[in-house]
């Protein structure tokens, strides 16, 4: 039989698993985001889709994107922590039912 602290366990972690999901699709969209920001400054830029590690066009293009750079790296900090946080509560839900 359930008991009280194993469901509120249970609603931990659907919260968390809801939580996580929402953080991947925030990455997913900050990183669709860049992507674009990017072809938008190639286009503008009229510069080829390959650019050397090191070019000047490629300093002056992450320059330009910096914003939707930090945007996507908060991003998969969020996602990272919340699939911590969702991995936690699963661990602790285990423990609660594997040690009674």
């Amino acid at each position: 039989m359930i008991r009280a602290k194993e469901i509120m366990l249970l609603l931990e972690i659907a919260d968390r698993a809801i939580l996580a999901d929402a953080a991947t699709a925030k990455r997913r969209r900050a990183e669709a985001e860049l992507r674009q920001s990017y072809k938008a400054w190639k286009i503008e830029n009229r510069v080829d889709d390959f650019m050397p590690a090191g070019s000047a066009d490629l300093e002056k293009m992450r320059s330009a994107t910096e914003e939707e750079f930090v945007l996507l790296g908060e991003a998969k900090a969020a996602e990272a922590n919340a699939r911590r946080r969702l991995e936690t509560s699963v661990r602790r839900y285990r423990g609660v039912v594997e040690n009674g």
